[in-house]
This record gives C-alpha cells, structure tokens and sequence, in this order.
C-alpha cells in the first residue's frame, strides 16, 4: 500500500471564538482595567453586545490586493490531497495561523483515499478499435496545455474520478442523457436493450457522480462514460479558455464517486491510529461499475462514427464515475477494459504533523465556525478551492489587527483537508470531536467556491440562518454600487418567492457544510458570489465552466471570474460580519419565526403533493398539521419573550434563550438517518434521495415516490416517516417553550 502523508483539518480560532479544519486554531482575549478585579471585566463581557465600530474597523482592514496576493501564492504550485505541496502549505497555514490566532492545531488522520494509479503502463484511456482489432482513435489523457496561462504543466493529474471500482467489460454503446432513471427507463421503452452495454452520460440532471453508476448499473449497464456537455459548459460562439471563460473541448472535470462523506473504512468513527477499519470487500459506498470522465470532444468524435464498429476503452487506475448522458441513440459494439491498483483503495499513510489535542477548554462556552476546504480537485489547480482560504486570510488577519483592543466572543476557523475525496478532512474531525461540536457549536459558515462570478452574493442556509445573514449582507457595500448594500443587491438579483427578502437556498451535500447540518444539524450556511442568468445569458450555462479541469487557474479567475478582486474582497466582508454577529450578539441571531414557517410550508406541501393518496390508504394528516401549527405560534411566542420579555441583565435567562437557539435545529435530527441515507438525519433540511424538487420532507418524499397501492411494506415506511416527523416538529415546538 502507498504510504502518504494526510492532513485532514487545520483550525485556528480568532478574536471572536471556535475552530475547525484541517488546521484549528482558536483567538480569544480578555482585557481587564488595571483598576477593576478579573471578575468585574468578565461580568462586563458578558452583557456586552455587538459593537459597530468594532464591525466598521473589521471592515475597513479586509483588502483585495491582499486576497490576490494569498491566491497567487496558493495557486503557484499543485497541491492535491496527499501530495508533497499539500503538505507544504498546511504547514504554512498553520505557522500563519499560530501567530494570529490564539491556537492552532494541524491535526492529521490515516484516511483512505481513492487515488490515480501510478503505473504509467495503466493509463486513463479508451481506444476503439475495428472489427479487425485495429486502433483508430484514442482519447485524451489531460488536457491541451497553454503554457502562457498554466504553471507546471508536467503535474496535470490524468482524467480519472477517486473510488472508481475495477473492470474487464465489453458491450454495445448506448447514450443515457444524465443516467437519471428516468432515462434508462425511457431507452427501455423505446426498446433498447441496455445488458451489458456501455452508457455515455454527461454531467448534471440532479445525479451525481456514482449515482448515475448506480442507475445504470440497475439496468445492465456494465461501464459509464462521462462528459461535460458543451451546451451546459460553454457559451454559444465562444471558443474556450484562454480566449474566454467557456470551457475548452478538452476540459474534464474530475471529482470523487464516493456514496457518503467521510472516509468509509471508518464509517461514524474518526480515522485514528487506533480506528478499526471496514476490510475493503466490505465497504458498500464505491459506485458498481466503472466510471471514466471524458473529454467532450473525444465524446463528440465517438458520436460521429461508430455505428457498427467495435470500440475498446481502457480505464487506467482509480477510475472514477463523472455521470453524463446524452440521446438515447444505439451504438455499435464497444469493449471496456478497466485497469485499477488495489493501492487506489490502500488506508494513507505516516501521520508526520505536528498535533495540538487540546480543545477550548473550560474558557470557551460556545462558538461559532468559519471554514472550508484546502486541498484541490485530482487537476491539481487551485483556484476554486484557495477561493476561500484566501479570504480567510484576510478576515485572521484583520480580527488580529483590528479587534484585540476589544473584549472578544470565541470564533473558530477550519481548513479541511482531502474534501475533494468525499468531504473527508472535515468528517472526521467532527466524529472525533463529536461530543463537543454536537452541544457547543453554535454555527458553520462554510465557504468553497467563494466566488462563482462577481454579480451578486447568494447563500444557502438553514432557515434558521437567515437573520444573521441578512443583517451582514445589510452593513456592507456592494463593491458594483456603492450606492447599495450587498443585501440589496442580493434581493434585487435573487429575491425569495414572495420578493420580499432574499433567497436562502436550500443546503445539499456537496461540501463540508454536509457532517455539519446535514448529519449533526448545526445550524450553517454556504456563501458565495454568483452570476444571474435571468439578467445575464452568460450564466444559461455552469456557473462555473472550468470547474475541477486543469483550467481552473490564477489567471482564469483574475481575468474572467473576477477581476480586480471585488467579489472575493465582499464575501469576505459578510463572512467575517456574519461571524461575529454570531459570536458576540448578547442573543443569538436566529430566526425561529422563519424556521418555524418553513416547516410550516413542508406541511402544506405534503397535504398538496400527497394528501389524497395518503386519505386514500386511510392515513391522516391531522397530527402533521396539528404539529406544524404548534410549532408557528411556540417561535412567535419565543420570539415575543426575547422582544419584550427577556431580562438582558439575567444570565440564567439570557443563557435559557441562547441554548435553545443554539440546539433547536438538533431536534429535527434523526440518528438513524433518512431511508437509504443514514449519514442524512435532518429530517426537515436534507435532501431527498428522489430526484425532482418537492416541498415535502424529504424521508416522507422518498417513501411516497417509491409507492404502490399493493405495496404494504412500502406504505408502513410511509407511516414511519409521517410518525417521524409529526415527532420531531412537536418535539421543536415543545423545546422553545420558555
């Protein structure tokens, strides 16, 4: 097995409270008068509230040149998980960490990761070949190379996916469009016979990675090419990176097929020394047939001519699963040939970092979490990562040069390690910290790419998030207008329902937010700058055309993404606003009213998707909606205590209203999770396995989707998860009563 070296989190903690990541630090102080004993300073602290000045000198201290500066140096050399850079700039993270913050922990876990074989003779390829057995075409292995544009060109990592399973398979080839079931079933309408066939898919369609393997796999499909289509990553009449931002006709994205997050030999346990590990045969959450991303224009060049030849496809080591389809068209026959070490799979190596095990001590209450990945996708170019490390930075910096003067809250700051592997840093440090993070965290900011375009913020978020952010977004200027705010900008480009406040998207599992909200339910949010394709054609297409191809580059985004840096120099501003917000407001800033309405909103949906199959098979909603009822008014009488009631001069009933705040989101957790997803356990925030967008909860969503009127067993999973939620809401309502 190789041996490498793995830095899962780094986490440092500022001036305002918490940390997480692959390093974790933590910056705390206290100022007391050289008059007053210790005791007076503390009482002082604690019936402090938000202080603007402190927020205006946060703000003024957060500078683009200096976001530039740390991506440029970030995005010098490749660095994807494992690797010897990797390495280096975790380190660096954490000597620059250690002097801004309090603490700094560079914590390191023996994690499996699916990696790219390193046997030259097993390449990522496919060739096809003739009735005769000769080659006429063979794929690309990584893309054209600019090397006016590209820094160490020599390092480009193959196309490959992590966790790709092994295979010797040949078959016809079909075309599945996004391998949604839908469209397998569609090919089998039309007749097609799909055993033992190769499907070529594309990216998108509401199904990831290894869940178009595991659709196809349903059908007969024995091997899954994937590619970007053009349509969806390059604008129309564009000719692609370097000349513009569209993607190039060799661009691959790569990406991990791993099931769940966190590493899966060590399923709900951190990956320590001492962890006992799933033996490999045993591990369900790698895709069931080979998976290998394609370039699109090789996708179009075996759509040109190949009805009725015979193709072979080799998969070279580690091959993964991207997910792509196109039209349901027949093919000739096509062999696939799929090459993969067992190393791919091998449990990495010496952990070599240095650890700090101390965690806030009896000094730290609670706090709140800013954080995100470091480590690259397999391209090994940085840009999209470093988006947000790079700011964080900034906000360390500034909090260490701007804030000290004040007494602070408790903020804690993750960078995650190997997230491009399936979330994996950030996972296990939760497991390993899981008592503490479970009744103390208050919240998880999470920023991944921070920047998708520099148009307008957006957020995904708990409900329950929705007044801190706002309330950030309020108090910094939009860096396009400086006549508006970016809240205004944010509702004018991307309004809620109703056009009365911005839109909170909803949360899915796509970074490290995921173990947090999704498995643990701390309240979080994931924010970014975007592009609005109702104001601007441009953004029809991938938010982001370069997404984990070797063309996410330094220069891309300076030139194309954002230049001069305004949009990274914003989101900045309203992460660290938001941060401490969250950490030094005398009352959590969370909004139980709009929570409370929105699984108010889930229980309408559930009576208008579902309410008369379910009256049908005599099943009642009374109780559901009894429930959500309830839920309403206990948050407006919540909230009216806080208004009117709350004595801000009582700790014993500021510290009541905090807790509460602090766990609501924790009742709707079910430990055993969401049918066919156990590491998914909010029962009203996380998304349904069934595709296609619902208002509904998600376990009930997908126990309905499944159903069939003969079909018992089915329906009393529908009973179960009715019966589940109908507890979990009165169970939140019954919490904020004070």
């Amino acid at each position: 097995a190789m041996s490498r070296k793995v830095v899962a989190l780094t986490i440092g903690v500022a001036c305002v409270g918490i940390g997480l990541g692959v390093i974790i630090g933590y910056f705390s102080h206290t100022q007391n008068s050289p008059t007053n004993p210790e005791w007076v300073s503390k009482v002082e602290t604690f019936f402090r509230d938000v202080d603007d000045d402190v927020i205006g000198e946060f703000l003024e201290g957060i500078k683009g040149n200096n976001i530039r500066s740390n991506l440029q140096y970030f995005a010098d050399r490749p660095h994807m998980a494992t690797s010897p850079r990797d390495e280096e700039l975790a380190n660096h993270i954490q000597a620059l960490w250690s002097e801004q913050l309090d603490s700094s922990e560079l914590k390191p876990y023996k994690i499996m990761h699916g990696l790219l074989s390193e046997d030259p003779a097993k390449p990522n390829v496919f060739t096809v070949v003739d009735e005769n057995g000769l080659e006429y075409f063979t794929s690309r292995q990584t893309e054209i190379v600019y090397d006016e544009y590209m820094k160490n060109p020599e390092t480009i990592v193959p196309y490959f996916n992590a966790f790709g399973p092994p295979g010797d398979v040949k078959g016809k080839l079909i075309y599945a469009n996004f391998a949604q079931e839908s469209d397998f079933t569609a090919l089998q309408d039309m007749g097609v016979d799909m055993n033992g066939t190769i499907a070529l898919v594309k990216y998108g369609g509401g199904v990831g990675r290894g869940g178009k393997a595991i659709n196809a796999e349903k059908f007969g499909v024995i091997g899954v090419l994937v590619y970007s289509d053009p349509a969806n990553y390059a604008v129309e009449g564009e000719q692609g990176y370097p000349i513009d931002s569209s993607l190039p006709g060799t661009g691959v994205q790569r990406g991990s097929a791993l099931g769940d997050h966190g590493d899966p030999s060590t399923p709900d346990y951190p990956s320590t020394e001492y962890a006992y590990r799933v033996p490999l045969e045993e591990i369900k959450q790698f895709p069931p047939i080979p998976l290998q991303p394609i370039a699109y224009e090789d996708a179009e060049a075996m759509l040109k001519d190949m009805n009725g030849t015979i193709a072979l496809v080799k998969y070279g080591g580690g091959v993964g699963r991207g997910g792509k389809a196109i039209n349901a068209e027949k093919f000739g026959v096509i062999g696939v040939l799929v090459y993969s070490d067992p190393a791919n799979y091998a449990v990495e190596g010496e952990q070599g970092y240095p650890i700090d095990s101390s965690l806030p001590g009896t000094g730290v209450q609670r706090g709140s979490a800013l954080g995100d990945h470091g480590d690259p996708s397999t391209p090994d170019y940085p840009s999209t990562e470093y988006a947000y490390r790079v700011p964080l930075e900034e906000i360390n910096y500034t909090f260490k040069q701007k804030i000290n003067k004040n007494p602070p809250p408790t903020l804690m700051f993750g960078s995650w390690g190997s997230e491009e592997f399936g979330l994996l840093g950030s996972n296990e440090w939760l497991e390993e910290h899981w008592t503490f993070a479970s009744e103390r965290m208050v919240s998880y900011i999470n920023l991944d790419i921070a920047v998708f375009a520099n148009q307008s913020f957006a957020a995904a978020a708990s409900p329950l998030m929705s007044k801190a952010l706002y309330s950030a977004a309020q108090r910094v200027t939009d860096p396009a207008n400086i006549a508006n705010t970016v809240k205004d900008t944010w509702l004018e480009n991307f309004p809620n329902a109703d056009n009365t406040q911005p839109e909170l998207r909803k949360l899915s599992t796509s970074s490290d937010y995921a173990p947090f909200y999704q498995t643990m339910g701390v309240t979080s949010a994931d924010l970014s700058y975007r592009g609005n394709a109702k104001r601007d054609p441009r953004y029809n297409i991938s938010p982001y055309p370069t997404y984990h191809t070797a063309y996410d580059t330094f220069d891309y985004v300076e030139r194309f993404v954002d230049p001069g840096f305004v949009a990274h120099t914003a989101v900045s501003k309203v992460s660290g606003v938001i941060m401490i917000l969250l950490s030094d407001s005398l009352v959590l800033p969370f909004d139980v009213q709009n929570f409370a309405n929105y699984v108010k909103s889930q229980v309408v949906a559930t009576e208008t998707e579902f309410g008369n199959s379910l009256s049908a098979n005599g099943i009642s909603l009374e109780f559901l909606k009894s429930a959500g009822d309830k839920f309403v008014s206990s948050a407006e009488s919540f909230q009216n205590y806080i208004d009117a009631t709350l004595d801000r001069t009582d700790p014993k009933d500021i510290n009541c209203v905090n807790e509460r705040l602090l766990l609501l989101e924790r009742t709707f957790i079910e430990p055993k999770g969401l049918p066919g997803q156990p590491q998914l356990r909010h029962v009203s925030g996380s998304p349904a396995l069934t595709s296609g967008s619902s208002g509904s909860f998600p376990g009930l969503k997908d126990a309905m989707s499944a159903i069939t009127p003969s079909d018992k067993k089915q329906w009393e999973l529908v009973k179960q998860q009715l019966a589940l939620v109908t507890y979990k809401i009165e169970t939140a309502a019954q919490f904020l009563t004070i």
